[in-house]
């Protein structure tokens, strides 16, 4: 395929590509239609965008004189050069007409004529921005809303896939559409109805309303009023949560449906709704999946916000891959998943941690990553919010593991907050596996022992991350600091043994790791 020489004329100033429907503004300078229509509505300059002289600011479009012969010549270039893959340029449809979109809105009104209208109002909206403005012009976005309404309170859905493709479309260049939905119950009830409809009539038909149905949804939340927000109820939640477990859903209603959700989420009413609605399963298993970047932070965002409340954190430690999932994302995805996701931690510890808990967030590397938070480049207040969540895991390690060995307290702590020496360390079974600590941050004379669990006959499981350049963070972070020598077990001067736990006496959760946890009461004062 030779290259191709694309004659300057034909190549439109703003956009650089070649014009599709050539128009003369009143300076003499050609343009393609849509690139001058579109420079007017985002810059609000009704100037020339190359001699920079002011064009008529009361119907411009008029003033846009279309240069059929320019076109024709690009027209008969493109059929000329199709051998070296340049596609014809189609010719432009007329304007749509403001009288012929009035005549549409009429048809509505009309049983017999819905449907033909709304197949062409769908059609007009999806070719172009002007066509799109001309319907606003002419009232569709109310005719729409009116018509979902109608379909909500009747129970039929014949052209709701119609309407509520055309209000996504003409929603954004209409700005009295927003306006009629502020205070409008009905049309939120409209949309959650559509949102909970069943697959009798065909599982793929049901499902892009519902797409289309969030679609809408999410432009609709932002402009509602706060009275509205707080009346939400909890078959809107359940709606939303189900969809979201949709195998074929797009990943813009995925967008679309976390962004309703975050927006409504500030509510403390709305929160206890999100929860009751079994959200936060859907929430973990969607992340699991591994989607894309600005997924993952919304789904932060909202366990986050969810786990700021009891229900909120019993539901999240239900599922058995929470707290390794919240691990695995901190310092992969962006900062602010780290600060979210070092919140979901923190609440989770102060509020709900059990010892089966946060020796979970042992096994599963939550601890080693807070190690890494602590020594990555991430800002002061993050570094300061995980070695204060350090603390509290290393102190409920601490208790849990003096309540089955009946030893004096080991200093943990009290070695990584700086206060003075640590004691013995008691870690094993009926007073085995003792060794002397040095005390003090970075002290540690000895060689770093290792966090193990021995099985009824003898052998040790160690303690593995997915991650080895992880682990060995964590290891370099704890033998340097002597953080964790006290709860290892290990001596000054080599002289200790790595301790032991015994699966049977419930310190580490045997089997799976969240299947312990949840025979222990979560919320602890």
């Amino acid at each position: 395929m030779e290259e191709v020489d694309i004659p300057t004329y034909f190549i439109c100033p703003i956009s650089l590509q070649i014009m599709k429907d050539p128009v003369t503004v009143e300076t003499g300078i050609t343009y393609d239609r849509e690139s001058i229509e579109q420079w007017f509505l985002t810059t609000n300059d009704m100037s020339c965008p190359v001699t920079k002289q002011p064009l008529p600011t009361d119907n411009s479009n008029d003033s846009m004189t279309p240069n059929h012969t320019l076109r024709r010549l690009i027209q008969q270039w493109c059929t000329i050069n199709a051998i070296n893959g340049v596609d014809r340029i189609p010719t432009p449809k007329f304007p749509l007409n403001r009288i012929y979109a009035v005549k549409l809105v009429k048809d509505l009104g009309v049983p017999h004529l819905q449907q033909a209208a709304l197949k062409k109002m769908e059609a007009l909206a999806s070719e172009n921005e002007r066509n799109r403005r001309s319907m606003a012009e002419a009232g569709v976005g109310k005719a729409l809303i009116l018509f979902i309404v109608t379909c909500f309170q009747e129970g039929k859905t014949n052209g709701l896939l119609e309407a509520l493709r055309v209000l996504h479309h003409v929603w954004s260049v209409d700005e009295e559409t927003k306006v009629a939905v502020i205070g409008n119950n009905d049309f939120l009830e409209s949309l959650t109805w559509v949102l909970g409809l069943n697959h009798d009539n065909g599982h793929n038909h049901m499902l892009l309303l519902k797409i289309e149905a969030i679609l809408v949804l999410k432009m609709t939340i932002p402009v509602v009023n706060t009275a509205q927000l707080e009346r939400l109820k909890l078959e809107f939640f359940m709606n939303i949560s189900t969809l979201l477990s949709e195998k074929k859903i797009s990943q813009k209603a995925v967008k679309s449906a976390l962004h309703v959700l975050v927006e409504a989420c500030p509510w403390g009413r709305n929160r206890m709704k999100i929860v009751e609605s079994g959200a936060i399963f859907q929430l973990i298993e969607l992340e699991l999946l591994k989607p894309e970047k600005h997924v993952t932070e919304l789904i932060f965002n909202l366990l986050a916000n969810l786990c700021c409340c009891a229900d909120g954190r019993a539901q999240f430690l239900k599922h058995d891959g929470s707290i390794a999932m919240v691990s695995k994302r901190i310092l992969r995805v962006s900062h602010a998943t780290d600060d979210l996701g070092v919140q979901i931690l923190s609440s989770i510890s102060k509020f709900s941690a059990t010892h089966g808990v946060v020796l979970e967030m042992l096994l599963v590397g939550a601890v080693s990553k807070l190690c890494m938070v602590m020594q990555a480049d991430c800002p002061a207040y993050l570094k300061k919010k995980g070695l204060d969540l350090f603390v509290i895991s290393l102190e409920v390690v601490e208790q849990a593991v003096l309540a089955e060995a009946g030893g004096d307290k080991c200093g943990v702590v009290a070695e990584v907050r700086g206060e003075g020496g640590g004691g013995d360390a008691i870690v094993g079974d009926d007073g085995g596996g003792e060794g002397a600590g040095d005390g003090g941050v970075g002290v540690g004379g000895g060689e770093a022992g290792e966090i193990v669990l021995e099985d009824e006959e003898g052998g040790a499981d160690e303690d593995s991350n997915e991650d080895e350049e992880e682990a060995l963070l964590f290891e370099d972070v704890v033998e340097g600091s002597g953080m964790l020598q006290g709860f290892r077990g290990v001596g000054g001067g080599g002289g200790g043994a790595p301790g032991s736990v015994e699966e049977e006496a419930g310190v580490l959760p045997s089997g799976k790791v969240g299947a312990q946890r949840r025979n222990v009461p979560r919320e602890v004062s």
